[in-house]
């Protein structure tokens, strides 16, 4: 884990091992308000069963220092990892966003693994569309959505 620290916003990154890659949690001190930005959990291939204790560290610390959780950001949908954004808000609540191009990326991925027969391609899954430039309010901070399309047409930086 590293750390880094502001005058109002910690930022903790949890490196995910098993996908090499990383989570970030976002703590804005002065309204006691927490972020995670691309919650990793991990799949037993050979149980097919998913396992959580890389969400629980965070959602530790964010219990632990007594922080409510706002917001869960993917920057896009993950191949290289599952998500843990649903096990979270179960958890500690919160808002699941993502960029609103996901739509495209619904139908993309569906064409290739031929998904339900019925699929709606509406971004239904998840809580927040995000539009590009929007300002999400962030205790007494804001965060601000950067579209970076290119790994995925939805593909989003905060």
């Amino acid at each position: 884990m590293y750390t880094l620290v502001s005058k109002n916003i910690k930022v903790q990154a949890f490196v995910h091992e098993a996908s090499s890659t990383i989570t970030y949690l976002l703590l804005e001190k002065s309204s006691g308000v927490a972020a995670v930005i691309d919650p990793a959990a991990d799949f037993k291939i050979l149980t097919g069963e998913l396992d959580f204790s890389f969400c629980d560290k965070i959602k530790n610390v964010i219990k632990d220092s007594n922080y409510q959780l706002q917001w869960i950001l993917e920057t896009h949908v993950h191949a290289d990892h599952v998500t843990g954004a649903q096990y979270l808000k179960s958890k500690l609540d919160g808002t699941i966003a993502i960029g609103s191009r996901i739509k495209e990326v619904q139908q993309i991925f569906s064409e290739i693994y031929n998904d339900l027969p019925n699929p709606t391609f509406d971004g239904s899954e998840f809580d927040r569309l995000l539009k590009p430039d929007q300002i999400l309010p962030f205790g007494e901070a804001t965060i601000r959505v950067i579209p970076t399309p290119g790994h995925t047409p939805a593909r989003t930086a905060f």
